[in-house]
């Protein structure tokens, strides 16, 4: 058979420890087989992923991905995963094995197949049922902080037991940027051959269907995504329509539950923040369907039944309780509990009304006015006012200030900003030539001064790429402040508390768009408040990043050329062990920046551009794109990450990402530098 010829391993091969007994399925990430312990006698599925592929870093890290992710998410309803290795040069997973369920003669494994299989459509009780348990294992995962991105009926799997939802960590191989990608593919799981397929198909086939509008979009995805790809699936489970239509789903198929209509249009909303807001949401608000004594003569009914059994072994548990009598505990409870809380409430009013009689004390001078208005800082203990009822003794009126009102704080070298934003008034503002730490952020910025370098890289320079060239010179007339790290979480979170990032705080804020780091560089120049004649809180530009970074040196790293000193100085692929780390934990340059050359890439402010003009520059800027949104509208990002080896950790290596672009390992930090010229 075509399969066999791509299988890497052959039935009855001794692979380890393992015997393979078949092969189950196979993908553009490799292959899953089943397998038998050779020790232990006990029965696997075994993932391989595909050699061929290997070589790009982002492919076997995201296999690792899947493993921990997966490893740490015990839910019945998700596939479980006990172990990864690495043997004869294949690096597999080890997962739970689904031996699927019988339908007629056949035996199924995923959903997809099992819809293939019925030869009608499945009764809305059904549907009802599975979403019951869909909606419930991915609301586990979203309370463990982690996002599917990839739900389709191929990833949900049939167990005698239910559905389970597999491929959780995998689907980040579906990178936000997969309309363009010229370094590494992007390598998605799919039904087809890796070699049949170009880049963009490979990310895109048998997952574009099912996802959110924002997620085809590149933009920002959340939990919220996931549950517009389970409103579609329930879409296609009730109509046998694979996209909506504008006819309501009652329409298309008669006699379902009409609430059906609704809940599909609130799951499906284009807007995330017009959708059900949490699995738990969605899964309280399912349609009331009631579950016929027959659904058809199809085999199975496979959710349905398993939905039952949970329900009678629930129920199995008060059968010596009768219904009427349970109920009637229920109430009597519920009113004595009323009473407590009643009688508790009155007592504790009754002696906050007697705490705040007034008490007659002699004033010992004049008593001042209090003011019209005042806002407290931030975590200040926000005033309390007296009850009407309750009329503090009356008091001469303050006399007004003769004196006149105090000059507001100068300073040559600053100018408030027209929209604080904050209620804060700060004593100091940054000074030419010193360093600064923004308020309240905690974020340390370097002064460096302005200066001439050579930018890009030599032409025999190790590991050089086209577009670092041709290496020209640069002047920086002014002098600028750079964020001593990376932007972490704890920072980000701060000033986004709406959207918050999760992780160790002292970890590289990540999985940041330019837009969104650009905002926040908007919100830091709101809490300054206060900022130098000229300059604004932003990205640096593409030549104030490799001036920081290279902190007056030529070579390809500012510690020298040696690629044997890196793991030293740098978090790059070969010491990171796949994960970000705390920022300032490698030795800073001769500037005090810390992390220039790994850990994260950061965004900067310029257009991408394949080459650099061939002439000396005096601070050039990167202008603002037209558009929003196209293939070919790309920022630059700097320095080397975690995810990348030494040859893109160099001072002049650099790469171009869509605006709309976030990854893990792609962050920021921020500068206080001259303002972008406006257009």
């Amino acid at each position: 058979m075509e399969e066999e010829s791509h299988q890497a391993l052959a039935e009855g091969e001794l692979f380890g420890q393992y015997r393979i007994n078949r092969i189950l399925g196979e993908g553009g990430m490799g292959q899953v087989y089943e397998v038998e312990h050779q020790v232990l006698e006990t029965h696997h599925a075994l993932k391989l992923i595909n050699p061929a592929i290997l070589e790009y870093e982002e492919s076997l890290q995201y296999f690792r991905n899947e493993a921990r992710v997966m490893a740490n998410l015990n839910h019945p309803g998700i596939v479980a995963v006990d172990d990864f290795g690495e043997t004869d040069g294949y690096y597999w997973l080890r997962l739970e094995l689904i031996p699927g369920i019988q339908v007629r003669k056949d035996r199924v494994i995923s959903l997809d197949k099992y819809l293939e299989k019925r030869e009608e459509l499945l009764h809305e009780s059904e549907v009802h049922a599975f979403l019951r348990q869909a909606l419930a294992a991915i609301g586990y995962a979203h309370t463990k902080g982690v996002i599917h991105c990839d739900l389709k009926p191929a990833n949900i799997l049939l167990h005698p037991k239910g559905a389970k939802i597999a491929d959780f960590g995998i689907v980040r191989l579906l990178r936000e940027d997969f309309h363009r990608h010229s370094a590494q593919p992007i390598i998605e799981e799919t039904d087809f051959n890796l070699k049949d397929l170009n880049e963009c198909e490979t990310a895109i086939v048998g997952t574009y269907e099912y996802m959110s509008p924002e997620q085809r979009k590149g933009l920002r995805v959340d939990g919220r995504s996931d549950l517009y790809a389970i409103g579609l699936i329930a879409y296609q489970m009730l109509t046998g329509h694979n996209l909506p239509c504008l006819k309501p789903a009652s329409e298309i198929r008669k006699k379902i539950h009409p609430a059906w209509d609704q809940w599909l249009q609130k799951a499906l909303e284009e807007n995330p923040a017009d959708r059900f807001r949490t699995a738990q949401d969605m899964l309280t608000s399912l349609p009331n369907v009631k579950i016929p004594q027959e659904i058809g003569n199809d085999a199975n009914h496979h959710f349905l039944q398993f939905d039952d059994s949970t329900h009678q072994e629930s129920q199995s548990n008060q059968a010596d309780v009768p219904v009427g009598g349970q109920n009637q505990t229920k109430r009597l409870l519920f009113l004595v509990l009323m009473v407590v809380a009643l009688t508790i409430g009155c007592a504790y009013a009754f002696d906050k009304w007697k705490a705040f009689q007034p008490v007659a004390i002699e004033p010992k001078g004049p008593v001042p006015s209090p003011p019209t208005h005042s806002t407290p800082d931030r975590g200040s203990v926000a005033t309390i006012s007296p009850s009407p009822d309750i009329r503090p003794a009356p008091t001469e009126p303050a006399q007004e200030s003769q004196e006149p009102a105090p000059k507001p704080f100068e300073a040559p070298i600053v100018k408030p900003n027209p929209s604080p934003g904050f209620p804060l008034a700060l004593p100091n503002a940054p000074q030419i030539g010193k360093a600064w730490n923004v308020p309240n952020l905690n974020i340390k910025m370097i002064w460096i001064k302005g200066g001439m370098f050579q930018m890009g890289s030599k032409e025999n320079e190790r590991h050089r790429k086209a577009n670092e060239g041709p290496q020209h010179t640069v002047n920086l007339s002014s002098g600028f402040w750079l964020a001593r790290t990376e932007t972490t979480i704890g920072q980000w979170n701060e000033l986004n508390p709406g959207s918050p990032l999760r992780g160790n705080q002292n970890l590289p804020a990540h999985s940041v768009s330019w837009k969104e780091a650009m905002q926040f560089c908007n919100k830091v120049q709101t809490l300054a408040r206060m900022v130098p004649e000229g300059y604004e809180y932003r990205l640096p530009t593409e030549a104030e990043w490799e001036y920081a970074c290279r902190a007056g040196s030529q070579s390809a790293y500012w510690f020298g050329d040696a690629d044997t000193k890196v793991s030293n100085y740098v978090w790059s692929a070969t010491n990171s062990d796949k994960i970000s780390h705390p920022v300032g934990t490698k030795p800073p340059n001769q500037f005090g920046l810390y992390n220039m050359h790994g850990n994260v890439r950061e965004w900067c402010l310029d257009l991408y551009a394949p080459n650099y003009l061939p002439k000396a520059q005096t601070d050039p800027f990167g202008q603002e794109a037209e558009q929003d949104d196209g293939p070919t509208i790309l920022h630059v990002s700097r320095g080397g990450s975690w995810r990348f080896g030494e040859p893109y950790c160099r001072s002049a290596a650099r790469k171009g990402e869509r605006r709309a672009t976030y990854t893990s390992d792609l962050g920021f930090r921020i500068s206080l530098a001259p303002a972008a010229p406006k257009e």
